[in-house]
């Protein structure tokens, strides 16, 4: 398990603190797989509080990390908590308004769900795209829906009995 975040600080902010100076101490030794958990747990850390886009900092870090230490497993760890705060700050903009920064950030998330082999991931990511490309009244071809519905078939079929976090962009309406 990557990460080591847990709040048991007083509040989140010392937490980060904490975190932050762990960072610059431990980056002094060549302990590469502690400074992966602790940029990890940062970047958790920023995310419960809420600035997903702060946490994408450490998560890209940990991930260069990673591959610098030639880990495929411990890489796609990090990639899939730096694929969680992409979907949410992606959701965040799409829910503002934000069309042009929705789609940014869905592209990043969605080159993370090919990485790892994501198909959550990528449904989210074609989701948002999809809808923000309708909206805006720029869908780049019919390629990306006739996908979207693809990937989002196989997806329910592998998860029939399973809750579904972003249902709505599994429903008809949203890829029409």
């Amino acid at each position: 398990m990557v990460g080591v975040f847990t709040p048991t600080c007083t509040s989140l902010k010392t937490t980060i603190d904490l975190l932050e100076k762990n960072l610059v101490n431990v980056r002094g030794t060549k302990d590469k797989r502690r400074e992966i958990n602790i940029l990890v747990s940062l970047g958790q850390a920023y995310m419960a509080v809420g600035d997903n886009s702060k946490a994408i900092a450490p998560f890209e870090q940990a991930s260069a990390i990673a591959r610098e230490l030639q880990d495929p497993q411990l890489e796609t760890a990090v990639l899939q908590s730096q694929g969680k705060a992409l979907g949410q700050i992606s959701y965040s903009y799409f829910v503002q308004g934000d069309y042009a920064k929705t789609i940014q950030y869905s592209e990043q998330l969605r080159a993370i769900a090919r990485e790892i082999k994501n198909p959550y991931f990528e449904v989210v990511a074609l989701g948002l795209l999809a809808n923000s490309y309708q909206i805006t009244g720029t869908l780049p071809t019919r390629a990306n829906a006739s996908k979207l519905l693809l990937i989002t078939t196989k997806v329910k079929n592998q998860r029939k009995n399973q809750d579904f976090t972003f249902d709505y962009f599994l429903s008809p309406k949203a890829i029409a």
